[in-house]
């Protein structure tokens, strides 16, 4: 099976790596598989105005650039706008359960991607050795490609706000409340419409990671490892994100 043989794969470049120190004195991951469950939720009204300004946004754009519409483009846009819709519904029904898995090594992490039991992406391999991410193709065997340099994603800019009256037992960990405010966009429409992008998290400080299967901050990660998150812009709190850890083995 290519899923085994690309994890034998991936435990051999770890062999080559040196271990990184713990950092803040909490326990590192050294050894493990974390999963988590993805899903974005839009209200029924979102949905039907977000189609609707799809279409608003389509005809207006091809007006502006002197085209004449055809009743068969109208139909067309038309048609595109009641698939969004029809896409925002899945989301809501929780009919795509896409799972975000991160498999620890020593010196080495792995993410991918599956879909109802099935790898639908990519491996991402981050060495911690050389600082660099590299991409396993889950349909070439033995084909890495697109190595670049880890990001290191600070932003010194962003307010975590501790709430540790506020807390949740999550398969076993005790965590608490952490509240991610980002800081405004450049872009005065854009933040008008939005407003300020807000992460409400419930974390635990019982053990630390590098990588994450759905946070990337380093300026989190270096103090909690989130277990469930709420992902979501101020003015648009009809749009949400929501993931949450549904599996969690340690070694």
């Amino acid at each position: 099976m290519f899923y085994l043989r690309a994890l034998k794969y991936i435990f051999c470049i770890s062999l080559f790596c040196t271990c990184w120190k713990p950092m803040l004195g909490q326990s590192p991951i050294t050894s493990g598989e974390i999963v988590f469950f993805s899903t974005t939720q839009v209200s029924a009204d979102k949905a039907k105005e977000l189609s609707n300004n799809f279409t608003q946004i389509a005809v207006e754009g091809l007006k502006e650039d002197g085209d004449t519409l055809s009743k068969n483009q109208m139909e067309e846009i038309e048609n595109y706008g009641s698939f969004l819709a029809s896409v925002f519904g899945q989301m809501n029904s929780g009919e795509q359960k896409w799972l975000h898995h991160t498999v620890y090594f020593p010196d080495s992490s792995v993410y991918y991607q599956t879909l109802d039991g099935e790898v639908k992406s990519d491996y991402t391999i981050t060495s911690y050795k050389d600082n660099k991410t590299y991409t396993l193709s889950r349909l070439i065997s033995g084909h890495i490609s697109n190595e670049r340099k880890i990001e290191q994603n600070i932003e010194d800019s962003i307010e975590i706000t501790e709430d540790r009256n506020n807390r949740k037992n999550i398969l076993g960990y005790d965590c608490f409340k952490i509240t991610v405010k980002y800081p405004q966009e450049d872009d005065e429409e854009f933040e008008m419409l939005f407003g300020r992008r807000i992460k409400e998290m419930y974390v635990t400080d019982q053990f630390l990671a590098k990588n994450h299967p759905i946070e990337y901050s380093r300026q989190i990660l270096s103090k909690y490892f989130p277990l469930e998150l709420k992902d979501y812009n101020e003015n648009q709190p009809q749009m949400i994100t929501c993931s949450k850890v549904v599996k969690i083995e340690l070694n």
